[in-house]
């Protein structure tokens, strides 16, 4: 691992602002991957290098493009920003969402983003974002930076040029300090694989296993569970958790509205769904949730959240869809016995 404290200097490079890097293996094997920390520790943002072409590990990068989508139809990336979390044991910290706005590379490009509010509504005036060639523009806490609101949960949509990119990292703060890395965010567009709707052609379950229920609320971690509506449609959503040992009984299930635009936070996951009660309250581990639109033309992304009760280290999960599965069924669960063995048959011996 190679690490600069100044890039720029130790480079001998010119000081610009904004600007691009580029990382290029030119001989050798193995992968190289660049983590780029801008500002101070409670003030900055972390960001991750990102390939300039489209690759097959592209669903597990922090960045959405244009050209992965249909280009006769609007685009827009979705990025999610939370509000605290509810849970009032353990370390609880706020958070702020940090966006770049990356330009193709070698041009100039315009960026489009407005935000609403978690309920759907309080749409803050369109903002245009100019980025010249091959720079990137960042807003550390995009939320008060870039529509000059005070903090507050909601959905961030961003119209793209084609060619141009958009990161977001998640930045857990507690008091005055940032205690815990930032974590980069999953950003679904509008059209993403990954949204679950009750319409005809996005009829699929989401899933996610991983989750987790501490009865200690100093250690182990909390879970919550976002959903973004980005269809502009109400809908209902159906979310179910299953414990390890058995897929296909779930021991909670609960159906929840959704309006147009609007995000709901469930926090924590189990209580949420009524597993917080004394006597359903359990430690829990491998605990597998699955979101479902069950009516209505919404079109929703669901991303896991987890917060770690003792040092407030949050990490996130988008939830996706299994190629060529279906949501769990409790209707055809059918136990298998196996057959007993024959007894051998009993042989008589021939006398002489």
């Amino acid at each position: 691992m190679k690490h600069f404290d100044n890039l720029i200097a130790a480079l001998n490079a010119p000081s610009v602002d904004p600007g691009q890097l580029q990382i290029t293996v030119t001989s050798g094997g193995g992968a190289v991957s660049g983590v780029a920390t801008v500002g101070s520790a409670d003030g900055g943002a972390t960001f991750i290098s990102a390939p300039l072409v489209n690759s097959a590990s592209k669903a597990v990068l922090s960045f959405s493009r244009t050209e992965d989508t249909t280009p006769a139809v609007s685009v827009k990336t979705v990025v999610p920003v939370l509000a605290p979390s509810a849970a009032a044991s353990g370390s609880s910290p706020n958070f702020k969402t940090a966006i770049a706005f990356a330009a193709p590379y070698g041009f100039s490009g315009t960026f489009f983003a407005t935000f609403l509010e978690a309920g759907g509504s309080g749409a803050s005036p369109r903002q245009t974002i100019t980025v010249g060639p091959s720079s990137t523009k960042i807003y550390a806490d995009v939320v008060k930076d870039l529509f000059g609101k005070s903090p507050t949960a909601g959905s961030v949509f961003v119209e793209i040029p084609s060619g141009g990119k958009v990161y977001a990292t998640l930045q857990p703060i507690a008091g005055t300090t940032a205690s815990a890395p930032a974590r980069e965010l999953q950003l679904p567009t509008t059209l993403a694989e990954s949204l679950t709707s009750a319409a005809s052609s996005g009829q699929r379950p989401l899933f996610f296993d991983g989750l987790e229920q501490s009865t200690d609320p100093l250690h182990g971690t909390r879970w919550m569970l976002i959903l973004n509506e980005v269809g502009g449609a109400a809908g209902l959503m159906n979310v179910r958790l299953y414990e390890p040992g058995n897929r296909t009984s779930a021991i909670a299930e609960k159906t929840v509205p959704i309006a147009a635009f609007q995000q709901l936070q469930l926090d924590t996951i189990f209580s949420a769904l009524d597993l917080d009660a004394a006597d359903r309250r359990k430690d829990r581990t491998n605990v597998e949730v699955v979101v479902t639109a069950i009516a209505g033309n919404a079109r929703v992304a669901a991303m896991a959240v987890s917060i770690d009760n003792a040092t407030g280290d949050t990490k996130t999960y988008p939830l996706a869809p299994i190629v060529g599965s279906g949501p769990p069924s409790v209707t055809r669960a059918v136990a298998i016995v196996p057959p007993t063995p024959a007894s051998p048959a009993r042989r008589r011996s021939v006398r002489p």
